[in-house]
């Protein structure tokens, strides 16, 4: 296994199985009985399939079966996943009772327990000698349960639990990474990439949801990891850091409760009390609430890479004391009646007022220009790289023949193996190029080449009437990726001119979804370009397994 690229591949693939999987999941959503209807407690007004946790749960797991050796942590991993799927599907078509549904995760977690040697030994406050499994076990059986739900309540908006889960996942990946946990690492690297595969069609409006299958798995899967990173892979993290790298959805889970008990109901009966049904009554739009609170999160999970040494302590009085400003704010805003003003939309410059009085349409030369710079870099890249790995040249081989044949017999206009084949021949072309001598010699006209495409991308998303590519909350999400990447990259990861690789990387991404928003034809340049791109990287990839 190689520690370097696996957790990349693992990304990679679950994202790419994602997309392929949902669109098949959706076709027969209906067939199976896995449309949510509209209720009083949501928010969307029509049926909408619920089998979008199918596609990130094949993601995940048959990446991690392709990729991780058959030890007894991994295996009770998968075996208890595949019990929290079997239980969540089950659920979604029949909903079954809150006692079947607990059964279902008990058993899971009996498995990551027994088999696979994955419970609590250290408890906060309890000294390095750790707990007897009399009190360890049961407190995992509490824990891991806790975060199944936590995650399955916050499953109530377009984007949000999804979201939420992956932040979750980057810091848990990069803390066990810094200490070379590679099975942890690249659990949570697939994990992300079925979330990822999974948000494009879920971010606001939703085209599907995860359904409980989907949340009742990264809920299992976020405890197993918070379990297995702080009692197995890295023990000198506090054990009350999880409170912090699972952030809001536990918080919220906990307040809800509370409320519930305090009004003389039951706490496991759902209403209208959770955060973001909280935010969207203050008059928060859909969109606002869900960057709200992946702003809440984003700020526990990056205090969580900051205070992994520190004292039991001061991460309980931290978390405790940020969960009363949240809550305290909350409660404040809906007593005196507070509500959010919509601001005005600002109104167009002079200059593009001018350009388009005279028939001049600025946006159509942006996206000319784009659709020229970026086939001709991605196609350029993978020729001038010095070498391409064997692992690359694999994936680059799948997405040669995946998009092939998605080109010529698939019956959509753009589907969605060739959007996924852009993007990751856009990756894959940005890593090696930052790793390759020879780029040097291009230096300047790199520069110049992105700094245009960076511009174009700003003049199409500011200026264009069709507003056919508009940001989601998910392109909040890819931001703090990368800026996070880039703060703690060159420190802990040792990713030498990360930050430039970042910028990069943000530029090329969002002019390949500029791009296919627009140019939705199987055939046209970007596609060409990525298809010749991956059979480039797939060829080079397998003459250097050879040599």
């Amino acid at each position: 296994m190689n520690h370097d690229t696996t957790p990349l591949i693992a990304f990679v693939m679950s994202m790419a199985l994602s997309v392929l999987v949902i669109p098949i999941g959706r076709r027969f959503a209906e067939r199976l009985g896995m449309i949510d209807e509209p209720g009083e407690r949501k928010v969307h007004l029509q049926a909408i399939p619920r089998t979008g946790g199918i596609g990130i749960i094949a993601g995940t797991l048959l990446a991690l079966f392709t990729l991780l050796n058959a030890e007894p942590v991994v295996v009770s991993f998968l075996v208890g996943a595949l019990i929290i799927t079997a239980f969540g599907v089950w659920d979604d078509i029949s909903q079954i009772r809150p006692g079947v549904k607990f059964l279902g995760q008990f058993l899971a977690i009996t498995v990551v327990i027994f088999y696979g040697d994955v419970w609590i030994r250290h408890l906060p406050f309890t000294g390095i000698d750790g707990v007897s499994p009399w009190v360890g076990i049961p407190f995992t059986y509490f824990a891991i349960i806790g975060m199944s739900n936590a995650v399955n309540t916050s499953d109530g908006l377009d984007g949000l639990a999804g979201g939420e889960s992956m932040l979750s996942l980057i810091v848990i990946a990069f803390l066990a990474y810094i200490v070379d946990g590679i099975q942890a690492t690249v659990i949570a690297a697939a994990c992300i990439g079925g979330v990822l595969g999974f948000l494009r069609f879920n971010t606001h409006p939703a085209l599907l949801f995860m359904g409980d299958a989907g949340s009742q798995f990264l809920g299992f899967t976020l405890g197993f990891l918070a379990v297995y990173l702080t009692q197995n892979v890295h023990p000198t993290l506090s054990p009350a850091l999880t409170l912090f790298f699972l952030g809001l959805p536990v918080m919220d889970l906990v307040a809800v409760m509370i409320m519930r008990l305090m009004k003389g109901k039951s706490p496991f009966r759902a209403d209208r009390t959770h955060i973001h049904h909280r935010l969207m009554n203050l008059g928060f739009d859909h969109y606002e609430t869900v960057v709200i609170i992946y702003s809440v999160q984003a700020f526990f999970v990056i205090s969580a890479i900051f205070l992994r040494y520190q004292s039991d302590a001061l991460i309980m009085v931290l978390y405790l004391f940020s969960a009363l400003v949240i809550f305290g704010l909350l409660s404040r805003a809906e007593n005196i009646g507070w509500k959010a003003s919509l601001s005005s939309p600002t109104s167009l410059t002079v200059s593009v007022r001018f350009l388009r009085t005279h028939k001049i349409d600025i946006t159509q030369w942006a996206l000319r220009l784009i659709m020229v710079i970026l086939p001709l870099y991605l196609i350029g890249s993978s020729i001038i790289v010095e070498t391409v790995p064997r692992d690359f040249g694999m994936v680059g081989t799948i997405f040669f023949i995946v998009m092939l044949l998605d080109m010529f017999y698939s019956p959509q206009s753009n589907g969605f193996s060739l959007r996924g084949g852009v993007y990751i021949a856009a990756i894959f072309t940005i890593y090696l190029a930052a790793h390759s001598e020879r780029f040097s010699y291009f230096t300047y006209i790199e520069v110049v080449l992105f700094a245009l495409v960076a511009l174009s991308i700003a003049i199409v998303v500011r200026y264009a009437t069709d507003k056919k590519f508009q940001t989601s909350p998910m392109d909040y999400l890819i931001v703090f990726a990368v800026v996070a990447i880039a703060v703690f990259g060159r420190r802990y990861l040792q990713i030498e001119d990360i930050g430039i690789l970042v910028v990069k990387s943000i530029i090329i991404l969002y002019g390949c979804e500029v791009l296919l928003t627009r140019y939705e034809k199987r055939i046209n340049a970007m596609n060409i370009a990525a298809l010749a791109t991956m059979g480039i990287l797939g060829y080079r990839g397998f003459v250097s397994g050879l040599i």
